[in-house]
């Protein structure tokens, strides 16, 4: 299963929002009965189906998009022992990795644009708890 993700943080919380889901044995099941170019095209509209929906979204206030799916969840700053921004390298994403509560996190993203901004922004509120790598 691949999820797609809306991270929204906001100025006391981040918000982890899903939009959208592609099950890999569909994708299989199609790779094998149609083509590898069948599997590509439900892929490739999944994304694009998730990435429409986040930007739906974006123009909702932080409650609501909580209120959107019930899989939506939101982790106080407060409640961050640590956060960690790891820029992309040699076959790996940019991640973003939170441990509270006793849970960790752990998100990929190619969106070179927010990752940035999350590196610029986020120190300033919360402080020791980041880490930029």
């Amino acid at each position: 299963m691949r999820e797609f993700l809306l991270l929204y943080f906001t100025s006391d919380r981040l918000i982890v929002a899903e939009t959208g889901r592609t099950s890999w044995r569909l994708v299989t099941l199609l790779w094998g009965l149609l083509t590898p170019v069948g599997a590509g095209i439900y892929s490739v509209l999944a994304e694009r189906k998730a990435r429409r929906f986040a930007e739906e979204l974006e123009t909702l206030a932080a409650d609501k998009v909580l209120a959107t799916s019930s899989s939506n969840y939101a982790i106080g700053y407060d409640e961050m022992d640590s956060i960690e921004l790891r820029g992309a390298g040699f076959l790996r994403l940019r991640t973003i990795e939170v441990a509270a509560a006793g849970a960790h996190h752990r998100f990929g993203t190619a969106d070179i644009e927010g990752f940035d901004l999350a590196c610029e922004v986020l120190p300033g509120i919360l402080g020791e708890k980041i880490r930029v790598v």
